[in-house]
């Protein structure tokens, strides 16, 4: 997705959209067969001819999902100390998903990730 575009519902604007969150939703999402949620307003957001906008009635909605974050964040958010919880709560694009998942998901998803890498 590309990144710094205005949510269609809210109008804020988000950084990132984080689509590499999702499991193995991507493809159903750039197609416009399924709708992803505003991080801020979790509103449902489509995604067709390249673009970001409404989703159509009907769309299903899909859901980030915190195991593929704080796999993500492992590797991609080092400077917010490699865990989810970092970069949810760290200034930059990260802090739109401060209040995506409870605050239990996203320790249980670090300490997940955590226990496959080998990490206390």
């Amino acid at each position: 997705m590309p990144p710094n575009e205005r949510c269609p519902n809210c109008h804020a604007l988000v950084a990132d959209w984080h689509v590499e969150w999702y499991k193995t939703e991507g493809l159903t999402l750039y197609q416009g067969r399924a709708a992803m949620d505003c991080p801020l307003c979790r509103r449902p957001v489509g995604f067709q001819g390249g673009r970001i906008g409404p989703a159509p009635a009907g769309t299903p909605l899909m859901r980030q999902n915190a195991e593929q974050a704080a796999q993500w964040a492992s590797s991609q958010a080092i400077s917010a100390g490699g865990s989810l919880q970092g970069y949810t709560t760290a200034a930059g694009a990260g802090i739109q998903y401060a209040s995506y998942w409870a605050p239990q998901e996203v320790g249980q998803a670090d300490a997940n990730q955590r226990a496959k890498l080998g990490r206390p």
